[in-house]
């Protein structure tokens, strides 16, 4: 073992504060709002931005323990199927991306195929494990998603397939 020791600049610290408001202030930023409703707003607006750069990364956690906590055999032909699948998105998007028909169909070979399944295998077997603990949890948990918003997510997919641009829902 050695020991190191490392210069450090501290570049920039942040705390999360709310300033001062008195009810004058509140008014004068938005009228028929005291000081204490702005005080909320802005604790609100403040924790909906924290949270919305931590969701991606606190999700993947969750989706990663899930799978690691997962005992299942995943089946070959299932990790195949969803492989085709994978792999045909692929050569679709390199496609799109302008590349000749000619060289597509050279990359389309059973050995290159066989080598994007190995590389992906592991994504896939984590992927599966996890929407089955998370089917579970839904199940002994008794939640359920509400139609509409299925229909919500089904439509963002498909504009999200035809190259749309999202808004923020």
């Amino acid at each position: 073992a050695k020991k190191a020791i490392f210069d450090v600049t501290v570049e920039e610290a942040s705390i999360r504060t709310v300033p001062e408001i008195d009810d004058e202030l509140a008014a004068k930023i938005r009228p028929g709002l005291d000081a204490e409703g702005i005080r909320a707003e802005l604790r609100k607006a403040i924790d909906e931005n924290e949270s919305g750069e931590w969701t991606e990364v606190r999700n993947k956690a969750l989706s990663d323990a899930l799978a690691d906590v997962m005992d299942v055999e995943v089946p070959d032909t299932l990790v195949t199927n969803q492989a085709r699948e994978k792999y045909a998105q692929m050569m679709a998007e390199f496609r799109t991306q302008g590349m000749d028909d000619d060289q597509i169909k050279n990359l389309i070979t059973p050995e290159n195929f066989l080598k994007y399944k190995d590389i992906e295998k592991a994504d896939i077997v984590k992927d599966f494990k996890t929407s089955m603990a998370t089917d579970e949890i839904a199940r002994l948990e008794s939640i359920e998603v509400p139609s509409y918003q299925i229909d919500e997510q089904l439509e963002a997919v498909k504009k999200e397939a035809a190259g749309e641009e999202l808004g923020d829902e």
